[in-house]
Order: structure tokens, then C-alpha cells, then sequence
């Protein structure tokens, strides 16, 4: 399980993008963040930068909302 959705130019050509969902104190989904671009400059690969910058952003966000097992 990567915690990631991606789409590479499927929707719009030309366009990528990459989302990780945020969990609140109930383990519900309360949102999502992500990052758009156009294909040449976002690189969407799971394991690239962005997806691991996107992946720690939502963990964190996910902690302020009280999410179990995050530190809170």
C-alpha cells in the first residue's frame, strides 16, 4: 500500500497528479492534499520526493486531527 493516488496525463492530458488522504481521531477520511502539475515538471513516483514531502505532510496534518497512532 503506498497511502498515495496518482494520475499520470490520464484525466487531462498533459497533467499529473499526485494525493494522499487525511485521517481524523475516528479514522475517517476528513480530506485530501495533493499536488497538480504539468507532466514534465511533477514527478509522481511513489517513492520520489514529492510523494515522500506529500506522505509527511498528511501524517502531520493527520496528528492535529487527533488521528490514533500518529503521537498525538
Amino acid at each position: 500500500m503506498q497511502g498515495l493516488a496518482c494520475v499520470k496525463g490520464d484525466l487531462v492530458p498533459g497533467v499529473h497528479a499526485i494525493a494522499a488522504p487525511l485521517f481524523d481521531h475516528k479514522e475517517r477520511i476528513a480530506g485530501v492534499i495533493g499536488v497538480l502539475g504539468r507532466s514534465e515538471e511533477l514527478d509522481v513516483d511513489y517513492q520520489g520526493a514529492v510523494a515522500k514531502a506529500l506522505r509527511s505532510s498528511a501524517t502531520e496534518i493527520s496528528r492535529r486531527l487527533g488521528r490514533p497512532g500518529t503521537g498525538t
